[in-house]
């Protein structure tokens, strides 16, 4: 297959090369072994057909054996890398970052990787900043002198012109894509041989290329491990989060695994950055705060238990009190992980109690927001089994109260709350009690959610009683029909059509 396509004589046939390619099944070796020395595709006389083949070396190289990369695929590429046309030449280097992630990583040569890494480096029109994170990590100078060593050896050269904007913008973000899967062949000890690039990529003047690095940028923290990460990376993340919105998104949607790939004093220390980053984002975009509040959970485990209580609690509360309604909801999730964080603290125990008693102040709230807000947490904090005690006695009571709220959405809210919850809640007497009286609710919703609430429990004395409630749940969405069906439905266990058709009268009339 290879042979066939590659020495064929019209550039139609590039259209075929690739669909063979696509639809082939992994070489065998004999086939192999016989053809491998035949690939040459720098030697066809159509452009068209080198750059297919360009294009198709990935998945080529992913087919092969180790062997065949090393020996016919690299030297290959080399060549094409230098082909005299343009188009050719670009189609290496928009794919040499994949081509070279699908190598083991012996076959990376110093050279291979020098020829993937100077295009960018010595060409690209991208302001560079040079890294200082002494002040920070404390980087060690045996580090530093490593990061900053060259090979003395290498020749400068531009192998295709960047100046064009579409050709720059699809190879560097070809690059940053390929950037992570590159390290992770290579590893942490090969990292200044593609420090240089870093830097390139990440203060690339298109966004989309820095939004790229910035969403890598958790994973490439990940390789170096901490000590190395620190002292490289912390400077550009930094960056990133006085970058624009898309680029702050990316690295705060991976801010957990970043932050996760960092040593423990690092990152605690981090721990003032994040509250600036919250108090910097406040008046942006709910969509950053929204972001925060999902990582909660994380961020409480992350941190210990003391610093939760210094900085992620105060983020926390700001969240809560947010004026966008899917920012205060995210942040309910992450409620009894803090909890269960603060309680931790045994030298401390009354910042438990007093954490309890905030939260438990958003019930007493003029704002019926902030009510709601309070009948919302309620489920997570109840669900939590470290929590039930604390539930019972500082929540529960709260809960209850809030069905007789004067504003109609809290008291919708607090029995569908109740329903929610677990046995342990629902079933108590007390909740029985309070909810049968919301089936003589002025709003219907509120009496429809009591009715759900009471039917699912078993919670009736008669036929008649429990088609009643079927049809305060469900009488909103009946059709208003001479036809007994529906209706028969509505009126469960009801015998005889005769008090149907009156249980539908009586109802209609209402």
């Amino acid at each position: 297959m290879v042979v066939t396509f590659v020495h064929c004589d019209s550039p139609i046939q590039s259209t075929r090369l690739t669909r063979s390619i696509n639809a082939t099944h992994p070489f065998n070796q004999p086939t192999l072994k016989k053809t491998h020395t035949r690939l040459h595709t720098h030697t066809h006389n159509s452009c068209q057909v080198r750059k297919v083949c360009v294009q198709k070396m990935v998945q080529i190289s992913q087919l092969v054996t180790p062997g065949i990369r090393s020996d016919v695929l690299i030297p290959e590429i080399a060549t094409l890398s230098k082909d005299p046309n343009d188009w050719v030449r670009k189609a290496v280097y928009r794919d040499l970052g994949e081509f070279i992630a699908s190598l083991p990583s012996a076959s990376v040569t110093k050279e291979l990787l020098y020829e993937f890494t100077s295009l960018f480096v010595n060409s690209s029109p991208s302001k560079r900043v040079k890294r200082n994170n002494n002040n920070r990590s404390g980087g060690s100078s045996s580090q530093n002198s490593r990061r900053k060593q060259k090979d003395n050896t290498r020749q400068d050269k531009l192998t295709i012109d960047l100046s064009d904007d579409n050709t720059g913008d699809s190879i560097g973000l070809a690059y940053a894509k390929a950037f992570p899967k590159i390290l992770s062949v290579v590893g942490e000890t090969r990292w200044n041989e593609l420090s240089d690039l870093f830097d390139t990529l990440t203060c690339h003047e298109k966004s989309e290329v820095r939004c790229a690095m910035a969403e890598s940028l958790s994973h490439i923290a990940t390789i170096l491990g901490p000590d190395v990460a620190e002292l490289e990376l912390l400077n550009t993340l930094d960056r990133f989060l006085q970058d624009d919105a898309k680029v702050r998104k990316k690295v705060i949607e991976n801010l957990v695994d970043l932050l996760a790939a960092l040593g423990p004093e690092c990152r605690e220390s981090y721990l003032a950055v994040l509250a600036e980053v919250m108090q910097s984002t406040a008046n942006l975009s709910w969509r950053f705060r929204m972001l925060l509040g999902k990582q909660l959970p994380q961020l409480s485990r992350l941190f210990s238990p003391m610093a939760t209580y210094g900085v992620v609690v105060k983020i926390l509360f700001a969240l809560l009190d947010d004026d966008v309604a899917d920012v205060r909801l995210s942040t309910l999730p992450g409620i009894p992980h803090v909890l269960t964080r603060v309680k931790e603290i045994k030298e401390h125990p009354s910042w438990f109690d007093a954490l309890v008693e905030r939260l438990c102040k958003f019930e007493s709230s003029a704002t019926y927001n902030k009510r709601l807000m309070f009948v919302k947490m309620c489920i997570p904090i109840a669900s939590t089994k470290a929590h039930e005690e604390t539930f019972l006695k500082n929540f529960f009571q709260l809960l209850l109260r809030m069905c007789v709220d004067p504003v109609s959405n809290v008291r919708l809210a607090a029995v569908e709350t109740l329903h929610k919850c677990p046995e342990y809640v629902s079933s108590k007497a007390a909740t029985i009690r309070l909810v049968r009286t919301r089936l003589r609710d002025p709003q219907r919703d509120v009496v429809q959610a009591a009715a759900r609430f009471l039917i699912a429990r078993g919670q009736y004395d008669n036929d008649d009683e429990r088609a009643t409630w079927y049809h305060y749940s469900m009488v909103s969405i009946a059709p208003k029909v001479p036809d007994l069906t529906w209706w028969r439905h509505l009126g469960g266990r009801l015998n005889g059509d005769d008090k149907v058709e009156s249980f539908r009268n009586r109802h209609l009339s209402e």
